[in-house]
């Protein structure tokens, strides 16, 4: 497995480990699955979920989900993951709040610290920063449709993702 490769699937552990890992105390946490490739949005093409839509960008690919909780509900990534930087889309359905959220990532994730504000789909947002094997993970929360969101992306340390991220973020429509 390539360095990148390896990173990216470190990344959506680490995202899947903090989120889905993170349920209240007496629920065995949910052992997260790497997402593998599934038919799915075509690059320029919007996926639309109940809760939102986003623009899968040129170079980006649509891995689905292949998380059994049905947690993760939308998982991308660049260059098919041979770049290390992902982005996905986490909908609680644990009834937790956001500061309960908030709390239990910063448990799962030593190091974590508060991320500067970013605005996606016209809303103002603000998360959680990290890096752990080499890489740079970001989280972010609302609230929408009566559900807790969270948005994750994370790129190698040794590049900035930024901008193709900012791409996606402001390509996202809250329904």
């Amino acid at each position: 497995m390539t360095r990148t490769l390896r990173a990216a699937a470190v990344a959506a552990v680490a995202v899947a480990t903090l989120l889905v890992g993170g349920c209240a105390s007496g629920t065995a946490p949910v052992t997260p699955v790497t997402p593998t490739p599934t038919t799915g949005v075509a690059p320029g093409g919007t996926l639309q979920r109940p809760l939102y839509s986003v623009v899968v960008p040129q170079g980006w690919t649509d891995l689905g989900s292949s998380d059994t909780s049905g947690q993760i509900d939308a998982y991308l990534a660049k260059d098919g993951l041979s770049s290390g930087i992902s982005f996905s889309v986490f909908v609680d359905t644990s009834g937790r709040s956001r500061d309960t959220l908030v709390q239990q990532a910063k448990a799962a994730m030593p190091g974590a610290t508060d991320a500067p504000a970013v605005t996606a789909g016209g809303r103002r947002l603000t998360g959680l920063q990290a890096e752990a094997e080499g890489l740079v993970l970001h989280q972010y929360y609302l609230e929408t449709g009566g559900k807790l969101v969270a948005l994750n992306w994370s790129w190698p340390k040794d590049k900035d993702a930024s901008a193709d991220i900012k791409q996606i973020l402001d390509s996202l429509t809250w329904k």
